[in-house]
């Protein structure tokens, strides 16, 4: 009896830490509706392609522009990057005398290695629409965990609409799907801006679980724990 109570004490012990070091963390990836100014991103000349390197700065870092999805919301389509401080429109938008068509998806990725700490840009709605536009963000950071921001109908129709982002808790964005709706398309992003630094090869501490979170992992966690070491005993 002695040793059953014992053994089932030690096994909710594990359980619950078991909860505390493998609990599903969210990222902490801000982003904002402002203007502040970073590493400028700049294409080294006019290219188009399905993926477009920028360099930062003079940094002899770089990040891509990648994936970009057409105004049907699906299919991939070419980029056409122009040299200079990074603008990036499709590359059927990048003719001459063609009506625009747009893109409802693009994706920023950071050198390998290495993430986003902040950055900035700026998006235009594609013209003819009569209604402001809506805009999300879905940041990955280095860890694989997600963060995701969305806008309604903050893409003015005339101008250009400025985003930034930063991260906390040591956090960086490896990767950043920017995506609107096909009803409210996209004309181009331009003035990217981002600091990138090294991902570091010590994981800073992971953040404390919401005892929320305690409260509905913990039932399920110490249930198991309890009884795989009721059948040991």
């Amino acid at each position: 009896m002695y040793k059953l109570k014992s053994v089932t004490s030690l096994c909710f012990g594990i359980a619950m830490l078991s909860l505390i070091v493998s609990h599903p963390v969210g990222a902490t990836i801000i982003f904002q509706t402002d203007n502040v100014q970073y590493t400028n991103v700049n294409i080294a000349a006019a290219v188009d392609a399905s993926s477009i390197l920028g360099d930062v700065g003079n940094t002899g870092l770089t990040m891509t522009f990648a994936n970009m999805i057409g105004p049907d919301g699906s299919s991939q389509v070419s980029m056409h990057g122009q040299h200079g401080v990074a603008f990036v429109e499709s590359a059927f938008d990048s003719q001459p005398s063609v009506t625009h068509t747009g893109f409802s998806s693009i994706t920023l990725l950071a050198q390998a290695g290495y993430g986003f700490s902040a950055g900035d840009f700026k998006l235009d709605e594609l013209a003819g629409g009569s209604n402001p536009g809506s805009v999300s963000f879905t940041a990955l950071d280095q860890f694989g965990n997600s963060s995701m921001s969305t806008f309604a109908m903050n893409l003015n129709l005339n101008g250009q609409n400025p985003f930034n982002f930063f991260t906390l808790n040591g956090e960086l964005a490896t990767s950043i799907v920017i995506t609107a709706p096909t009803t409210a398309l996209l004309q181009d992003i331009k003035q990217v801006s981002v600091n990138e630094v090294q991902i570091p090869t010590t994981p800073p501490s992971p953040p404390v679980p919401e005892p929320s979170t305690l409260a509905l992992l913990g039932l399920g966690l110490a249930g198991i724990g309890y009884s795989k070491c009721r059948k040991q005993a």
